[in-house]
This record gives structure tokens, C-alpha cells and sequence, in this order.
């Protein structure tokens, strides 16, 4: 097959190690996975700031300087495209054993100047690893993301989550029944989901989140 023949001039490397990846992996190796750190969901319900939240669902736990890491930057900055699609698969498997009633997916946007940079969105890739499990679908031009950005580089807690709350802006109208999953990359602060989320809140019946990563010490 042509694929396999581009493969043995151009062999695929994981995302976290570097080595050549086997017929039977995909984007990143099986080491890596079984290095990855899973994270310990609560079936809890929640809330995100001032937004009530059906559920939260993470697969990887975000620990700096570690493989998960090294992954991410590929994937944001090297178009690892495979790995995102990989570990969104991943991510699927674990929401499905907490919920079947997921209407359709919403990636969390970027600004249109970031998919300038970096070329496209991670998390639409992601979102089609989880809707691979799902079965739903994905409303990529429902939420959009204002150009301006703001540095969050020196914020503190409060006032990231005051700068990210009127990036959004509604591009799409919603069936009040329906069960969103804002789908993210890694949830830090919280502050992107909390924009979204208070966003369409009232505009549908459920919102329930989920990323690949959570960082260790941050609450939503």
C-alpha cells in the first residue's frame, strides 16, 4: 500500500519519546501511554464559577515536565495530529463509562490570528478521537473566539477568569434539549471553560466538560 511505503521512507515517531512508531501505533507509542498518568475522576456534580456543571470527565493528569508535557507541545506546535486523535479516542472511552447522553461535541475555539500561527485547533482534532467513541456530533462554528487576547502571563486567579469571560461570542443556535461537552485540551484555571459555559448556559438543557489534562493542583 502507498501508506506503508511513505512509512518506510518517512517512519511516524511518537509525540512523547521520539522513537518509530509500529504498524500497530498511532501517534504516540505504547510506553508512553502506560507512562501517562491517569487522572481520578469524581462522578460529582460540579460547578465551573457560577456555572452549574453536569459533569467533568479528564484522562491524563498534567504534571510539568513530565511525558504528557512533551506530547502536548508537539501536538499545539508540530501538528502532531495523530497523537491528539489518539489520546481524544482515549478520552472518549473514559467519558462513555460516565455518560450516554451527550447530544453533540464543542471544541473549545481559538482566535482566528492563533490557527493563523499554529495552523489549525488541537481540540478539533481531539474532539474527533472522542466523537470516534461518542457517535455525536461535533459543532465546531457554534462558539467562536474574539481575535484580541489577552496575556495571562502575570494574572492572577480572579482575573484570568475576567479577561477570558468576554472572549466568546454565540455563532450558532442551540436545541434547548440538548447535552453539551465543551471539550478542551487542558483545564488550568478553568477560566476558558467558565467563558464558554456561561456563554450557553440557559441555551440548552446540560453542559458537561471535558480534556484531555488537568493540571494537579488547579480547581475548576
Amino acid at each position: 500500500m502507498l501508506s506503508d511505503f511513505i512509512k518506510l521512507f518517512f517512519p511516524e515517531i511518537c509525540s512523547g519519546c521520539g522513537t518509530v512508531l509500529s504498524k500497530t501505533e498511532n501517534g504516540i507509542c505504547s510506553s508512553c501511554m502506560i507512562e501517562l498518568k491517569q487522572f481520578k475522576n469524581s462522578f460529582k456534580k460540579k460547578y465551573f464559577g457560577r456555572v452549574k456543571i453536569e459533569s467533568e470527565t479528564y484522562a491524563f493528569e498534567f504534571v510539568k515536565d513530565q511525558i504528557f508535557q512533551q506530547i502536548l507541545h508537539n501536538i499545539k506546535y508540530k501538528k502532531h495530529k495523530n497523537a491528539a486523535y489518539s489520546l481524544g479516542i482515549e478520552l472518549g472511552k473514559i467519558i462513555s463509562l460516565k455518560m450516554n447522553d451527550i447530544d453533540a461535541i464543542i471544541p473549545i475555539p481559538i482566535s482566528n490570528n492563533k490557527k493563523k500561527k499554529t495552523g489549525y485547533n488541537q481540540c478539533d482534532i481531539i474532539a474527533i478521537g472522542v466523537q470516534e467513541v461518542l457517535n455525536v456530533p461535533i459543532l465546531q462554528d457554534y462558539i467562536s473566539r474574539k481575535n484580541k487576547m489577552y496575556s495571562q502571563k502575570h494574572s492572577d486567579r480572579f482575573q484570568r477568569w475576567k479577561n477570558t469571560e468576554n472572549q466568546f461570542q454565540l455563532s450558532g443556535n442551540f436545541d434547548e434539549a440538548m447535552h453539551v461537552l465543551l471539550l478542551d485540551d487542558v483545564v488550568t484555571s478553568g477560566a476558558t471553560i467558565h467563558g464558554c459555559a456561561k456563554l450557553i448556559e440557559g441555551k440548552i438543557k446540560k453542559i458537561s466538560v471535558a480534556a484531555l489534562a488537568r493540571t494537579k493542583h488547579e480547581v475548576g
